[in-house]
């Protein structure tokens, strides 16, 4: 580990059996930063960033500190090996540290106590997802403005900060009986530079370990959850409402999906007997995407009474002891696969409700991770009349269309537009009288 001597400002390299107490720096990236390079370099002191480095050892030092880690300068960034051990121990840096001082360029001293409260929580700093294990970790966290005078602790303004954050005070200083949907919820309207930090700045939160792959975009947010799985049988993972799309896969496209399903809890430890009963085996990532236990429900509100396949998940809103949450699926014809139906298709439902208590045992199932159409485009289409929904099947670098049962359409030749065609589906053009024309994608035994 690296740290940087309060004193001397000299960086200093220590093994892991040899590193002093030390105190740690969390701030919000400006302009011009001292980074490793530049620390030791003549003219360092002209740079903007150089500032907040004298500010922040003359507080440390103040504070009887001889040494601080600042993630600007103490780390060599451009070695990969470096930064990908950095970022996989950050938490663990943080966690350790003596003292944890929080620099608030954007926030001033006020007299009146109003102002100084809505200064504080309106910080940039809360909006950053780095600095949510840089407020969660440390124990002893002290707050500053930008002229570094003290603005509290963790421990005093835990109200302030809760209302800032979303977080519950009881989880500011240990996350112990937070579910995952809960700690994925603290971040859901947080941002990062770049998109794969989302993941990355998470992982110490949920203990997990990942190799950095910058570049791969939102697929390092799919990995991260493939660990949390391997890791946690906290099923709250899955207790996700997104943007509309559909059908789409079980894991989310981002910690944003959570951002209506925060005040969850675990159900183990919670009495509900009779849903670990029906659990039966955890949760398995396979080749063929989540091997799960799934239901079948009878759908009511159906004439013929058709079953929908489900998954119970081990997990309930807060306050709502015998209720769990239900993920509605789709089955993929002809196969021991499904989707998700919907990413707003989240239900929380009463465990000891006739439609639970008349499930039979579940079947193994295979959930898939994610979901992404492929997308083919219909540049002209001849003009037709007496279908108005087709099949679309790929044809060499051409397509098929075959009628599947009658109506009334005209296509103009010059029409354009983008289609998902996914395996086993048709495309229901509906026309309106005066509204023109929709286009929808739906499963074929939804249509038959």
């Amino acid at each position: 580990m690296r740290l940087l001597n309060t004193s001397t400002l000299k960086l200093h390299n220590f093994s892991e059996k040899d590193i002093p107490p030390y105190a740690i720096l969390s701030h919000t990236w400006g302009k011009d930063e001292v980074t490793f390079q530049d620390v030791n370099k003549p003219g360092v002191q002209e740079q903007e960033g150089y500032a907040k480095i004298t500010g922040c050892c003359t507080v440390a030092l103040a504070d009887g500190w001889d040494y601080i880690w600042i993630d600007t300068c103490c780390i060599n960034k451009s070695s990969s090996t470096e930064l990908s051990e950095a970022i996989n121990s950050m938490y663990r840096w943080y966690k350790d540290a003596q003292v944890c001082y929080v620099y608030m360029v954007d926030v001033v001293k006020f007299e009146d106590t109003t102002m100084q409260e809505i200064s504080f929580q309106r910080s940039r700093w809360f909006t950053r997802g780095w600095t949510l294990q840089e407020l969660l970790a440390p124990m002893t966290v002290i707050f500053c403005d930008r002229d570094w005078e003290s603005i509290g602790t963790k421990r005093s303004l835990y109200r302030q900060i809760s209302i800032a954050t979303g977080i519950h005070g009881t989880f500011l200083d240990s996350q112990v009986g937070a579910s995952v949907a809960t700690q994925m919820s603290w971040a859901a309207n947080r941002e990062t530079s770049r998109t794969e930090d989302i993941a990355y700045c998470l992982m110490g939160l949920f203990d997990v370990n990942m190799p950095l792959l910058y570049g791969e975009g939102a697929k390092a947010f799919t990995r991260l959850q493939e660990a949390i799985l391997q890791k946690s049988d906290d099923e709250s993972l899955f207790a996700w409402r997104g943007e509309n799309c559909d059908p789409c896969g079980v894991f989310a496209s981002g910690p944003d999906a959570f951002a209506e399903t925060g005040n969850i809890r675990p159900s183990w430890g919670w009495g509900d007997a009779m849903l670990l009963q029906r659990q039966g085996r955890p949760s398995v990532r396979t080749n063929w995407g989540i091997e799960m236990n799934i239901y079948q429900m009878s759908d009511e509100d159906s004439p013929q009474q058709k079953l929908i396949p489900i998954i119970i998940l081990n997990c309930g809103p807060v306050g709502f002891g015998d209720e769990v949450w239900v993920v509605f699926l789709y089955h993929l014809l002809g196969e021991n696969s499904y989707l998700r139906s919907s990413a707003q298709h989240l239900q929380s439902i009463s465990m000891k409700t006739q439609i639970v208590l008349s499930l039979k045992d579940p079947i193994r199932g295979y959930v898939a991770l994610t979901y992404e159409p492929p997308w083919r485009r219909i540049s002209s289409v001849p003009q037709m009349s007496g279908s108005n929904a087709f099949r679309l099947a790929p044809l060499d670098d051409d397509y098929s269309i075959t009628t599947t049962f009658g109506g009334h359409l005209n296509w103009n030749t010059n029409f354009q537009c983008w289609i998902p065609s996914p395996p086993d589906s048709v495309v229901l053009i509906q026309l309106k009288s005066g509204e023109g024309f929709a286009i929808r994608v739906a499963p074929m035994q939804a249509v038959f």
